[in-house]
């Protein structure tokens, strides 16, 4: 009887830890989408007000923010339907797909669009850094062998 005991509170305990952790991935999803929506309200300012200064200056970043903002939606999304291996289970995926993308494609597309090849590195920088901000994700869940990193 003992013994049945304290295997639920062992189960509690573990389902509270898997709560927290759930619950500090949200906050950091959703920290991290405020400031880049700020960000990408202060990109707007400055481009209502001076367009030409903005396009020389910031574009680039903004559209990277866009391109992160899009992604962390996506795992806000999941974030907010799924459980913490949910959560897991997509950054595992998302880390591998990173991963097998950024050491398969080309540096440069096999176009002459000089915006078209910009486009494609700012990507490739950007799912560079989410990869690392993923896998940062899942050292504090408890990432398993299946990512690679």
């Amino acid at each position: 009887m003992n013994r049945n005991l304290l295997l639920t509170s062992e189960m509690m305990e573990n389902q509270e830890t898997m709560m927290k952790k759930r619950d500090f991935v949200a906050e950091r999803v959703k920290c991290r989408i405020d400031g880049l929506l700020e960000e990408a309200d202060n990109y707007t300012r400055i481009m209502n007000e001076d367009y030409e200064s903005f396009f020389m200056d910031h574009a680039e970043d903004m559209y990277k923010v866009q391109l992160e903002l899009s992604e962390y939606r996506k795992l806000k999304a999941v974030v907010n339907s799924g459980s913490l291996e949910d959560i897991r289970l997509y950054l595992v995926n998302k880390v591998n797909n990173i991963t097998n993308t950024l050491l398969g494609e080309k540096l440069r597309l096999n176009t002459t669009g000089f915006i078209t090849q910009l486009a494609h590195i700012l990507e490739l920088e950007l799912i560079r850094d989410l990869r690392g901000k993923f896998i940062m994700f899942l050292d504090f869940i408890g990432k398993d062998e299946n990512v690679a990193g």
